[in-house]
């Protein structure tokens, strides 16, 4: 003869419905902080025209190894003391292969 299994406790009949609404919560709370983070900042800047550099990757390769090949660099230079309204000038050098300026 089997003996009838006593009746759960009120404890184990809510453990995995807890178990389960917790996981989703924090699932939840996940994506919220993800979406915060990705949406704060300069993370999520739009570059111009992204569309159309897209469709001409394969030209701006073929230009930037052009431009390598020709040994040419530019350097950007900031001014160490800011203007009034706190931007900073910039100063651009490029020059050849051999380091003369153009």
């Amino acid at each position: 003869m089997t003996t009838p299994n006593p009746s759960p406790t009120r404890a184990q009949r809510i453990r995995w419905p807890l178990i389960v609404t917790g996981l989703l919560s924090g699932h939840v709370g996940a994506m919220v902080l993800a979406v915060n983070i990705a949406s704060v900042g300069e993370g999520n800047a739009i570059l111009p025209d992204y569309y159309d550099k897209a469709l001409r990757w394969d030209e701006l390769r073929a230009q930037a190894a052009a431009s390598s090949d020709l040994g040419w660099d530019y350097t950007m230079t900031p001014q160490t003391i800011p203007t009034g309204d706190g931007l900073r000038t910039m100063t651009g050098l490029l020059t050849d292969a051999h380091g003369r300026a153009i």
